[in-house]
């Protein structure tokens, strides 16, 4: 089967890649590693990371005091990397641009990681991706069809989850059919909501022993193709249709 290269509009809420890793320093050790390893296109908060550019801008690299806090998260204009123990955690800022665009700066981070010498292997990779669909319904967009002993009975919202191996990955499928998303609150103090259907999935290899970036840089790409195929086998032929794929 022929996978599009762009679908436009792609849906895409979130693009989540976890690595992790194994070291022979403590984590807190690592933090400071890692803040001297990256160049000063990064911003360094121990609070949640800035979207917008002015707050960006607030929150220049040179004008930190380095500290340890609850959250250690490096950003970029495009990235976001937070750092967890043994695990380095990146997704988007604002809108997902594409894989060229997200893996390059991916890239470019583990490039910079890869001269610390105390990071002994890659041991697990995760790459989840999260698309939304308001008000439309989920059996509309996938070939995915609900139904229980009431036939009579059509559901207004339900969720459905399923794990499975697929060739060397674990996989998490999760769907949502017309869950309720507070979009603000309305002047008499009622929560303002919206019907979205989701489909989040997210695949894992697990027990690596990954030595070298180059080889990473590799396996992350054979796992993107590896959700772009179940995802894409996952969608209505028809509904595909309307979002003017585009292929090679």
């Amino acid at each position: 089967m022929k996978f599009p290269i762009k679908i436009t509009p792609d849906s895409i809420r979130d693009s989540i890649i976890e690595i992790k890793y194994s070291s022979r320093l403590p984590f807190e050790v690592m933090i400071g590693y890692i803040f001297n390893a990256l160049d000063e296109t990064y911003k360094y908060t121990n609070r949640p990371a800035p979207f917008t550019k002015d707050e960006q801008e607030a929150f220049q690299r040179a004008s930190l005091e380095f500290q340890v806090g609850p959250q250690s998260i490096f950003f970029t204009d495009t990235i976001k990397l937070d750092l967890r123990p043994n695990s380095l955690i990146f997704n988007c800022l604002d809108k997902y641009k594409g894989w060229t665009v997200y893996k390059a700066e991916i890239i470019n981070t583990l490039r910079q990681i890869s001269t610390i010498k105390e990071i002994e292997k890659y041991t697990r990779v995760g790459l989840r991706y999260v698309s939304e669909y308001p008000e439309t319904d989920i059996a509309s967009c996938t070939k995915f069809k609900f139904s229980f002993g009431i036939p009579s009975i059509s559901s207004d919202t339900y969720a459905f989850r399923s794990e499975f191996s697929v060739d060397q990955y674990r996989v998490i499928l999760a769907l949502q059919h017309k869950a309720q998303m507070i979009m603000g609150i309305m002047n008499d103090g009622a929560a303002e909501t919206k019907p979205i259907s989701i489909i989040d999935i997210d695949v894992i290899a697990k027990n690596l022993s990954i030595h070298t970036v180059d080889e990473l840089f590799v396996f992350l790409d054979k796992m993107h193709a590896k959700e772009k195929e179940i995802f894409f086998s996952l969608i209505d032929e028809n509904y595909l249709k309307k979002l003017n794929p585009v292929y090679e």
